[in-house]
Order: C-alpha cells, then sequence, then structure tokens
C-alpha cells in the first residue's frame, strides 16, 4: 500500500485506531481471525467448489436425468425424497437419505464392492434373515398392467389383489414382479417409472425389476 510507505507497523496501527476507533479497530481484526478459523477447521465452508462434472435435465414429469462427463448417467425423481450428493465434481444418489455418500451409492466402485457395502449396513440395521434377501425374491402373482399407476395392477380383476401386490412391495421389501400382460407400451412404461419413485423413496432406495411374460 504506497501511501503508508516508509511508516512503522505501529504508525499504520495508531491510524487505524484513529480512523476506526480503538474498540472498533480491535472488533475488526478479531472478526477477521475468527472467520479464517472456522474457514480452517471446516471443510464444508471453502470459497471456491471442485467443478462440477455434471448436468442435470429436469423432463418436467418428476423425473430427473444425470449426465456427466466421464461417468454413469443416472435417473431419480426428486418427489421420491433422494437427493443428490457431490464428491469430486460428480454426482450420486443418497439412495438412503443419510446425508453422506455410502459405498454403495458409489457407482465409481465395483458391483461387489457396492453389494457388500449395502449388506453391511442391512445388518448393521438389524435386517438381516429373511429381511436382508427379501429384496431379491420373487413375487409372482402374474399381474395385468392397466394403468399408470402404481395400484393399477391386477390378478383376478379385483382390487384386493392390487392392494395385496403393492402391500408385499412396500411392506415386504420385494423388488421382483413377473408382469402377465400390459394394456400398452406406454402404460407399461409409465408404470415402471412410477413404481421406480415409488421404491426410491423406501429405506435403502432399491431399485425395482420385473419381466413380462413373452407375447407377440
Amino acid at each position: 500500500m504506497k501511501r503508508f510507505r516508509g511508516y512503522k507497523k505501529s504508525q499504520v496501527r495508531n491510524m487505524n485506531m484513529r480512523k476506526y476507533g480503538k474498540g472498533n479497530y480491535l472488533k475488526r481484526g478479531f472478526v477477521s481471525v475468527l472467520v479464517s478459523a472456522i474457514l480452517i477447521s471446516n471443510p464444508s465452508i471453502n470459497t471456491y467448489a471442485a467443478e462440477e462434472k455434471y448436468v442435470v435435465t429436469d423432463f418436467g414429469n418428476g423425473y430427473n436425468m444425470v449426465t456427466k462427463e466421464d461417468g454413469k448417467t443416472l435417473t431419480y425423481s426428486p418427489e421420491s425424497g433422494v437427493t443428490l450428493l457431490k464428491d469430486d465434481g460428480y454426482a450420486f444418489k443418497d439412495l438412503n437419505k443419510n446425508g453422506k455418500l455410502d459405498t454403495y451409492e458409489d457407482w465409481r466402485l465395483d458391483t461387489k464392492t457396492r453389494a457388500t457395502g449395502l449388506a453391511d449396513i442391512m445388518v448393521g440395521d438389524g435386517k438381516d434373515g429373511i429381511e436382508a434377501i427379501a429384496g431379491l425374491m420373487l413375487y409372482s402373482p402374474h399381474p395385468a398392467i392397466s394403468s399408470e399407476e402404481v395400484s393399477g395392477i391386477s390378478v383376478t380383476g379385483t382390487s384386493t389383489d392390487a392392494a395385496a401386490t403393492v402391500e408385499a412391495i412396500i411392506d415386504n421389501n420385494i423388488r421382483h414382479l413377473v408382469i402377465r400382460t400390459v394394456a400398452s407400451t406406454e402404460i407399461a412404461a409409465k408404470w415402471n417409472n412410477n413404481m421406480q419413485k415409488l421404491v426410491e423413496g423406501i429405506d435403502y432406495g432399491i431399485p425395482f425389476n420385473n419381466s413380462s411374460d413373452p407375447r407377440k
């Protein structure tokens, strides 16, 4: 600072005290030191952030797509409660909604590592035995899809059967279903999206898997 050239530090300090007042000058110094300490001790507060390496596209129908320069493409529904986590500029789905990136949510890792990580979390939560593997089980009343709503399924044409199937998905963690017939391919696609939105908001966000009988 040119205007202070030739002055000693003590003289500059005294001039600042006269300018701001001794009390205010000391407060300014204290606040400066305090802010510096907070920035150093809290890594989540930065003056800069890692460059984002992804783009989020909102389709306007309740679903978003996350595309990356050199990573996995993700889709999710904000309506399910799932949000995005950021690490090294990349985006990850917070499937269990705990605010941190868990091993099974990290698409950069191999499948075995991610599966083991999920199993460890489930067992740690006390969900071992049948509760831990229920998501892998096949529930096959061979329902028909008649509408895009999740409840738009039926086995013998009754709402009771539809309710039982949805109950099995929500309460018993079933994540695999065999579909008998569909009203149309468009309805089937929308039904599948709504089903994924439903299960994405449950517990660990384990996706739903469905297959269909062959047809002409």
